[in-house]
């Protein structure tokens, strides 16, 4: 077994290539993730206590649900703000909100739903959004937007 060189050992090309492997280890755990259904529910997702307190889910049930209102918000582009406006409206998605703003310590649903369209952005941004193919996005005056390049609905 090679030993593993300390970071600020490593060559300029060394690091680029342990960065390469970490990300491939990344890609392959967030494929393996994708390939289980997406949850029916809201209901079905499963919400984890860590022994911090924070609270965690798989990304990779909730981003069908917000490339679904995103589809549903109808054609042109929609910013952030209003696509959390419209997962604190979603039934399903509130209902998830509610169980995760009732655990002590939690922040409120706004900034839920604010973190995980946060993280639904960036998972985009890195190439590693199943969805990203099919929305359109644009920053404007330092806020996303989105919007479906296709017309049917994603969910």
């Amino acid at each position: 077994m090679t030993a593993v060189k300390p970071y600020h050992l490593m060559t300029p090309a060394e690091r680029t290539l342990d960065r390469i492997a970490k990300n491939r280890s990344i890609d392959a755990k967030l494929a393996e993730r994708l390939k289980a259904p997406a949850p029916k529910s809201f209901r079905d997702i499963k919400i984890e206590i860590g022994t911090n307190g924070d609270v965690t889910f798989e990304q990779a049930q909730v981003f069908p649900v917000i490339a679904g209102i995103i589809s549903r918000m109808g054609p042109g582009f929609v910013s952030h703000r209003q696509i959390v406006n419209e997962m604190l409206r979603d039934t399903e998605i509130s209902w998830l909100l509610d169980q995760i703003q009732g655990r002590e310590g939690a922040n409120n649903r706004e900034w839920w739903a604010s973190n995980m369209m946060a993280w639904f952005s960036q998972s985009i941004t890195v190439g590693r959004n199943p969805y990203g193919d099919q929305l359109e996005r644009r920053s404007g005056d330092g806020v996303w937007e989105y919007s479906n390049k296709i017309t049917c609905p994603l969910t």
